[in-house]
């Protein structure tokens, strides 16, 4: 039988540590967000915290895209300070964007609020990103995509204008789908306006659903809307 002194049981475990502290160090570094958002790190924080500090100026939007993504997948909500870093790697964007990484930014917010100044000042900047010139060939969003975008604005209220800018943008993606909305589509969308006024304009706009829902999931989405989403009007 192979013995174990506490001498022995300590040099391992503080061997442990050191491959454990070292790879955060690396994935630091190459900021990889799969990586830097390991449930139950104890470090995490300090890693995305160090590692947008060090790469935010370089970040590409699929990449800024990705941590959002990730982080929101893996229940981590971004600190004020992380998404300070965010926020500044968005507004030094200008080169081009697809489809993908738009909806993976959006579903990314899905725990954060309209309430923090620092999401309005991302979504007022993605907006901006989005309607200008870089984004005039944009191709037509698919349903998944809607579905994902809106659904990650469940925190969302409608009485910001930022918010409101962005619902007008969901419209103007849905119109040009050139697709039916599926049923797990629209309710992931039902789900993500669940915060909207319908005294809105922008809101009201969108939820005209009726023209494109197809006729097998209109009963299924006027239940979503009646018991999930009480102050939007689906006639």
């Amino acid at each position: 039988m192979l013995r174990v002194t506490r001498k022995t049981a300590a040099i391992l475990c503080f061997r442990r540590a050191l491959l454990v502290t070292t790879s955060s160090a690396t994935s630091s570094r190459a900021l990889n967000p799969k990586t830097l958002f390991i449930k139950g790190a104890k470090h995490s924080n300090t890693a995305i915290t160090e590692a947008l500090k060090e790469h935010h100026k370089t970040l590409t939007f699929a990449e800024i895209a990705n941590i959002l993504f990730v982080s929101s997948k893996n229940h981590h909500c971004l600190n004020p300070a992380q998404l300070q870093y965010i926020v500044s790697a968005i507004q030094q964007k200008s080169g081009r964007v697809n489809t993908v990484s738009i909806s993976k930014t959006f579903y990314g917010l899905k725990l954060q609020s309209s309430d923090n100044k620092l999401v309005l000042d991302l979504l007022r900047d993605v907006h901006s990103l989005l309607t200008g010139p870089s984004c005039s060939q944009l191709k037509p969003f698919n349903g998944q995509a809607i579905g994902a975008m809106v659904y990650g604005f469940q925190r969302m209220n409608s009485k910001h204008v930022e918010v409101r800018n962005m619902i007008n943008y969901f419209t103007g993606a849905i119109n040009d789908c050139e697709e039916p909305l599926s049923v797990q589509n629209i309710s992931s969308l039902l789900y993500g306006i669940q915060n909207f006024d319908s005294e809105h304009v922008e809101v009201s706009q969108l939820s005209h659903l009726k023209t494109i829902l197809s006729a097998d999931t209109m009963g299924y989405c006027i239940n979503m809307a009646l018991f999930s989403v009480p102050v939007i009007y689906f006639i």
